[in-house]
């Protein structure tokens, strides 16, 4: 994170408690486990936001255990991936569009 930057100042704030009025976890959203279609969810390795929504989201979603849905770790990024690493997320979506990225967690 950059000082004095809106990431900074977000990240602040959910560490003192702020929350989503929505999160993508609920059930009317990305959490609802009979979603017709694989997910992959993207975090920087040094992202701010926390991942366990992601992650319940992710083990929840019905192509779990085949491995479609997937939460991918960027290596040398933020959570402005596109930016700190824009070769890596291009890679890392053509890859897991054809089906060649296998990460755990």
């Amino acid at each position: 994170m950059h000082p004095g930057s809106v990431e900074t100042c977000i990240f602040i704030l959910f560490d003192c408690g702020l929350h989503a009025h929505n999160p993508l976890e609920n059930e009317d959203r990305l959490g609802n486990a009979e979603l017709p279609f694989p997910i992959s969810i993207v975090y920087g390795d040094v992202d701010w936001m926390d991942s366990r929504g992601a992650r319940n989201i992710i083990r929840r979603n019905k192509f779990f255990a085949s491995g479609e849905s997937q939460l991918h770790v960027l290596p040398n990024s933020g959570h402005q991936f596109f930016i700190n690493n824009p070769e890596g997320i291009a890679e890392l979506i053509k890859n897991d569009l054809l089906g060649h990225v296998t990460h755990t967690f």
